[in-house]
């Protein structure tokens, strides 16, 4: 059985490492900062700040971080320096995933999510629960599509990206990087960088740098 290091212990690493379990990976630690030092729980786990990773890797483990704020994922991996191949691939069960799906590192995949055919998912995404990833589409690294989301054919999400909860994304939509699509939200048109839309059909409430649209 691999093993796994969860970067994070909150309540998203909570549901990362019950997926993980289910995938038949061993979980064997979970680094947080909040840790300043290192302990082992009733469960066998080494709890401790990220710091100890060097310690603990080897060719048998991998590294999941288990963070669900797309920029400190980010800022995480640029931070602990370890190679991309490193990072694990958690997918549950009971996911439906197409054969020729691309599935970059560090991505989990959560229950009862579809991706179907010709679609290409980055990496450190967050596929939630229930969500529906339709055929061609493109998600880029870093992208956390929450639960209950529908994006349909050829949908491109660019780095960075939150799609809220129940959110739907009309065929062929382009959303720049680093924005947010609200919860329940219906996307009709291209949606620029850095930007949160809303509404249905959604449009542009803030500018995430700090304007209004």
């Amino acid at each position: 059985m691999k093993k796994l290091i969860l970067i994070g212990d909150s309540g998203h690493a909570k549901v990362i490492e019950h997926i993980a379990v289910r995938a038949n990976w061993n979980v064997i630690a979970k680094l947080d900062d909040k840790y300043s030092e290192s302990t082992v729980d009733s469960k066998g786990q080494v709890k401790g700040p990220t710091s100890m990773i060097s310690n603990l890797l080897d060719e048998n483990t991998y590294i999941l971080i288990a963070i669900g704020a797309n920029r400190v994922r980010k800022l995480i991996f640029e931070k602990l320096n370890v190679p991309l191949e490193k990072y694990a691939v958690v997918i549950d069960p009971s996911a439906i995933i197409s054969e020729d799906t691309v599935v970059g590192y560090g991505t989990c995949i959560m229950p009862n999510s579809v991706v179907n055919p010709a679609s290409k998912i980055g990496n450190h995404v967050i596929l939630n629960t229930r969500c529906v990833v339709e055929h061609d589409n493109v998600i880029e690294d870093y992208v956390h599509i929450s639960p209950g989301s529908t994006l349909t054919g050829n949908v491109t999400v660019e780095e960075g990206c939150h799609i809220g909860a129940g959110a739907t994304l009309i065929p062929s939509i382009n959303v720049g990087s680093w924005t947010v699509v609200g919860a329940g939200s219906t996307v009709i048109r291209d949606v620029e960088n850095d930007v949160t839309v809303v509404g249905s059909p959604s449009r542009v409430l803030t500018n995430v740098l700090g304007g209004r649209g």
